[in-house]
């Protein structure tokens, strides 16, 4: 049953290519064309005339070694030949395994989880190569400093610069945009390292739910829109957790026990699993206006994999996970507590690097500081624009600062259908899906298109506060 859904979702990533290339030649963006076809002629020299697939093949890669692994681990080869993974560009689910009734299983793994952990790991490299060129001790004693001054990896204000670009995109576009990090080659190659043991956990933590016969299919990984928010079984989730590690520390002693990769072996497979669980935290905090999740909290996971290695590493580990978790926690808040993306710093910065013309960026920051509104500088924002949207706006708004969620997003041209999904609490809700509704009904009433973005997301932010509150009393 497993391999039949599969072969109905299949993604055309034909299609998804010509879909990328036309929005960067809309953007502008010649230089991400560049390095798109030029990574594509090399994708050719190698797979010929097989579709442009680097993310699968890497599924497929990982998945194998994972299941090798788990193999080693003493579970039988049967049962890990009934579960098969797939990668799928959608973003409201990161990733997560479905069981069917004939005892197949089908694991789904979202792009852009993996393109969350690139972020971090080319971000953690930095840390990383900093211990490796000065010795174990001179090492530590580095990355403790370095980590108490808040510079752990770099500086954090480049990593929440990373994350908060991505985010807005997200938020407003629903789009996997990221900006270029400058690194060398030495950093970059352990920070492949990094996004590499979070692939392996975040597949094997799916793969952990099949082979432990774990009968639901919530996972710590998948705090979806389709999914409802409901308390599940976290020592399920702990449990796959566990294995999860495991596996990926003996996918890397197969792969570097004997090399000079070697030493890093234990720490690089606790700190990629790390990184996976940041991933998932700061889309459960920043995209979503309800998630529903079944899984512990981010500290709780980690806790539970910091404990199984020695205090030296794990004090290390620990500040690791401080200074990705402030700059995590930083990009993920919108309520005006935290600095919004500031596209000017990012083009003076020399860690930082974007193909997108500067006018973008602009809009990007722009876009921040109006999610970053309070409530009552949106409401007064909207009735201004109502003067030339319509008086139907300011209605909407007297509607939501009222409470009455749902008949504000009808009087907006939400459907009543629609809107009433939107509103139920019981129902993840992405902060995207909102916009994106509430655009679709501000245009078909007649907004002008020089303010439809800006009114849609004013307004998406003055009802999620709203659908967020409900959702927390309910």
């Amino acid at each position: 049953m497993a391999e039949r859904k599969l072969r109905r979702m299949q993604v055309n990533r034909t299609d998804q290519l010509a879909h990328i290339r036309a929005e960067l030649v809309r953007l502008g963006d010649h230089e991400s064309l560049r390095q798109l076809d030029a990574s594509v002629a090399e994708w050719r020299k190698s797979e010929g005339t097989a579709p442009y697939d680097p993310v699968t093949t890497l599924m497929r890669h990982v998945t194998g070694e994972m299941k090798t692994a788990l193999r080693d681990l003493g579970f039988a080869q049967e049962r890990l030949d009934t579960v098969v993974v797939c990668s799928f560009p959608q973003n409201d689910v990161s990733a997560q395994m479905t069981p069917f009734a004939d005892g197949s299983g089908l694991v789904e793994v979202s792009d852009s989880i993996m393109t969350l952990a690139g972020l971090y790991g080319q971000f953690s490299g930095i840390g990383l190569a900093r211990i490796g060129a000065r010795g174990a001790l001179r090492g530590m004693i580095e990355a403790f400093r370095a980590a108490r001054e808040g510079a752990m990896g770099g500086d954090p204000a480049v990593l929440t610069a990373l994350l908060r670009y991505y985010n807005v995109n997200q938020r407003v576009f629903g789009k996997s945009a990221k900006l270029g990090h400058r690194a060398s080659p030495h950093v970059m190659e352990i920070g492949s390292l990094v996004t590499l043991q979070a692939a392996r956990f975040v597949i094997g933590h799916e793969l952990a739910h099949h082979v432990l016969e774990h009968r639901t299919p919530l996972s710590a990984f998948s705090p979806g829109e389709h999914v409802p928010a409901c308390t599940g079984d976290q020592r399920l989730e702990l449990d796959a957790d566990l294995l999860a590690h495991r596996a990926t520390e003996r996918a890397s002693e197969r792969e570097f026990a004997g090399t000079a990769a070697e030493p890093a072996i234990q720490f690089s497979s606790l700190l990629g699993p790390l990184v996976a669980m940041l991933a998932v935290h700061v889309t459960e905090q920043a995209l979503f206006v309800r998630s529903g999740t079944t899984h512990p909290p981010a500290r709780t996971r980690a806790k539970l994999l910091l404990d199984r290695i020695g205090e030296g590493e794990q004090n290390v580990a620990t500040l690791f996970l401080g200074t990705l978790l402030t700059a995590t926690e930083r990009s993920a808040v919108f309520d005006g507590s935290a600095p919004v993306f500031d596209w000017e710093w990012v083009v003076r910065s020399p860690d930082l690097l974007s193909t997108q013309p500067q006018e973008y960026l602009r809009t990007i920051t722009l876009l921040d500081r109006l999610q970053s509104r309070p409530r009552p500088s949106l409401v007064e924002m909207m009735e201004r624009m109502a003067e030339d949207a319509g008086g139907w706006v300011a209605e909407g708004v007297r509607l939501a600062v009222a409470g009455n969620c749902a008949a504000a997003l009808v009087s907006w041209g939400v459907d009543e259908e629609t809107a009433t999904v939107l509103a139920d609490p019981r129902r993840a809700l992405l902060f995207h899906t909102l916009v994106d509704e509430i655009r679709t009904g501000l245009a078909q009433r007649g907004t002008p298109d020089k303010e439809l973005l800006g009114v849609s997301v004013a307004a998406a932010c003055l009802v999620g506060s709203g659908l967020k509150a409900a959702a927390g009393r309910s």
